[in-house]
């Protein structure tokens, strides 16, 4: 399982500098993967959030990625991969139910499996029960009344002490009590918890 956030693609609308970096970062990143990662058949790819920097990315910005993940199934033509991605605070889902991470769906094949999530949802892969929650006004809602058994909660949001200024809430909450690990993105910066139950990968 690989996962990271906020590759930020399609930054040009705020920083024309960044904008090709962040897409030459992203085929950085896969190529690692192509590279030296890949050992099993079945592989899974998370994107906890901000894959995009915009609800609406660009057809360029979009064939980046598409091409991109194509690629991996051309260079390792017997895996099946897993494609999983939540929507973050900049490719968040419209009032139409569409978000950013929609035009990934027009890769699906009969190796590469797209998963979006627009709610949250507990899925198992392998041993691992997770509980992923996107971006939404009522994230922490959800996190908070959740009755599932999951102990791996998969989101995009900020601890209060990942990042005091973009923090919304404290990790000693109860509500995350129930989860023995927890991976965000949103914070850009590695952050992993003294007692390792958080941690960054954006």
């Amino acid at each position: 399982m690989f996962i990271f956030a906020d590759a930020h693609l399609g930054l040009d609308r705020r920083n024309k500098i960044l904008y090709k970096e962040s897409l030459a970062s992203f085929i950085y990143v896969m190529n690692k993967l192509y590279n030296e990662h890949i050992k099993d058949n079945i592989v899974h790819i998370f994107n906890n959030g901000d894959l995009w920097d915009t609800s609406c990315p660009k057809p360029l910005e979009y064939v980046v990625v598409q091409k991109t993940i194509k690629k991996l199934i051309q260079q390792h033509p017997n895996i099946v991969l897993h494609f999983h991605s939540i929507p973050g605070n900049h490719d968040l889902i419209l009032p139409d139910k569409t978000s950013a991470c929609d035009v990934l769906e027009g890769i699906e094949s009969a190796n590469i499996n797209i998963h979006i999530y627009k709610q949250a949802k507990e899925i198992t892969i392998g041993l691992h029960k997770i509980f992923i929650v996107p971006y939404s006004v009522g994230m922490l809602e959800e996190i908070e009344n959740y009755k599932g058994d999951a102990k791996i909660l998969f989101s995009h949001f900020s601890t209060n002490q990942m990042n005091m200024f973009a923090g919304i809430v404290d990790e000693t909450h109860p509500m995350f009590k129930k989860f023995n690990l927890i991976i965000t993105g949103d914070t850009h910066a590695v952050y992993s918890s003294k007692n390792k139950k958080f941690h960054t990968c954006g």
